[in-house]
């Protein structure tokens, strides 16, 4: 149990990582910088990328990298393999940008489920990535957000 727990520390490590390098270089490169050769991401109302090469020409074309917007999340509840070698996250997602219509800043908010497999170098890839849009955060979350 304590290895394990040390690996869900681990995750949510990465996790935090992961954000905060979608904060600061765009959601696009990030899902390059942590994704595995083999990996899967859930797209909203389009076909799944299979494999980072894939991935990597999506990028290239910045489909997801909207100027000023940010994709940032934070993980809620992290599941480890008894083998130790693999975890899921689950959590929720802050996207953050300038509505084209009126300039104001807006939200969009949802949860996201990432499944994460150790690598032969010790460190953690993802090998599936997806999510789904909620209708905002929870009470609880607005309390959160505005401190």
């Amino acid at each position: 149990p304590e290895a394990l727990e040390r690996v869900k520390q681990e995750i949510i490590d990465v996790e935090k990582a992961f954000s905060d390098y979608s904060e600061k270089n765009g959601f696009s490169k990030a899902l390059v910088e942590y994704a595995a050769d083999d990996m899967i991401k859930l797209n909203h109302l389009q076909y799944a990328t299979i494999g980072k090469e894939q991935l990597q020409k999506e990028e290239a074309a910045d489909s997801t990298g909207a100027a000023g917007a940010t994709l940032t999340w934070k993980p809620l509840k992290v599941h480890v393999a008894a083998s130790g070698d693999m975890a899921a996250a689950f959590g929720d997602w802050y996207f953050r940008f300038k509505s084209p219509t009126t300039s104001a800043d807006s939200t969009l908010y949802g949860n996201y489920v990432t499944v994460w497999v150790k690598q032969k170098d010790g460190s953690w890839k993802f090998v599936i990535d997806g999510g789904n849009p909620t209708p905002g955060p929870t009470p609880d979350e607005m309390l959160e957000l505005l401190n």
